[in-house]
């Protein structure tokens, strides 16, 4: 669960890095 959380987070990041 936690997990799940912290990739989405990350996906989020990098898209707003693009």
């Amino acid at each position: 669960m936690y997990i799940e959380l912290m990739r989405t987070s990350w996906d989020v990041m990098n898209l707003w890095f693009i």
